[in-house]
């Protein structure tokens, strides 16, 4: 919730990279729609590294069933290389791994 507020600007200046630090959080807690808000935004950026970091938070969503992330995962993808697309693939079976260690949901 507290990425959305930030994102929409509702009752607080719109902050698109508070936005994307509190839906990280949440993304890191296993919130899937949160994982999907977090790669499209981080995907937004131009640069490599962060758009390779929204592409293993939809990936992960996109594996829970979102929809949204299933149906962009795609897009996300143009862009990158192959070799980020692989590194993007293995970070999100890490980060996918510790997320089950830890019983999120």
């Amino acid at each position: 919730m507290l990425g959305a507020i930030h994102e929409r600007g509702q009752s607080v200046a719109p902050d698109l990279g508070v936005a994307l630090l509190w839906y990280e959080v949440a993304a890191q807690n296993g919130h899937v729609d949160a994982q999907y808000r977090a790669g499209m935004l981080g995907a937004l950026s131009e640069a490599h590294v962060v758009g390779i970091r929204g592409l293993v938070w939809v990936m992960m969503a996109a594996a829970r069933g979102h929809a949204d992330a299933q149906a962009n995962i795609a897009t996300l993808r143009n862009g990158l290389s192959q070799a980020q697309v692989a590194a993007a693939s293995q970070i999100a079976a890490v980060v996918e791994g510790r997320q089950r260690a830890r019983g999120a949901p």
